[in-house]
């Protein structure tokens, strides 16, 4: 069968709670995401939402880029996360507001992480969150690249490459 790996637990709102996370650790060499245009993840979830997060700094408690995505209770679903979506955020859940998307450094990603929390970002609830049991399914996670536009070299050489075979056929 297909492997999979489980996020899953129990979030209590008690002493301070209402939030869970998973972390890789730091990558030796960072990882080089700067040729692509976000992360596809494969999930199954709960109906709950859900934030991806991206460290460029190799600080445990440096900044980091975040993007929330939705699940669907038991089903299976593609979720595309463009970085040119992704916030800096500070220690949970502020918006740091000095940095903007080109400050990120996608040649430089040191570790992944995916939260569950009861906000969002400068403190507003999330509104999907429920305290209790969670449960987040993920097969994939991987680099994208939107398809690209032909460049007009290349539609020349689609056309010369259709010429040919045209007078082949004659």
């Amino acid at each position: 069968g297909q492997r999979v790996a489980k996020f899953q637990g129990d979030v209590e709102l008690e002493r301070q709670g209402g939030f869970a996370s998973v972390r890789t650790r730091n990558f030796k060499p960072p990882l080089d995401l700067s040729r692509f245009d976000g992360v596809l993840l494969r999930v199954k979830g709960d109906g709950q939402r859900y934030k991806f997060a991206l460290r460029d700094t190799e600080d445990y408690f440096g900044n980091s880029w975040q993007q929330w995505f939705d699940t669907v209770e038991g089903e299976w679903i593609d979720i595309h996360l463009p970085f040119e979506h992704f916030n800096a955020v500070q220690r949970g859940n502020a918006i740091d507001k000095s940095l903007k998307i080109s400050d990120f450094k996608t040649s430089k990603i040191f570790s992944m992480q995916i939260i569950l929390s009861k906000l969002e970002y400068d403190e507003k609830p999330n509104p999907l969150f429920g305290p209790g049991d969670f449960e987040l399914d993920i097969t994939s996670i991987q680099a994208y690249r939107k398809p690209r536009p032909p460049t007009p070299d290349s539609e020349e050489k689609v056309a010369s490459t259709s010429s040919a075979a045209q007078s082949q056929d004659d």
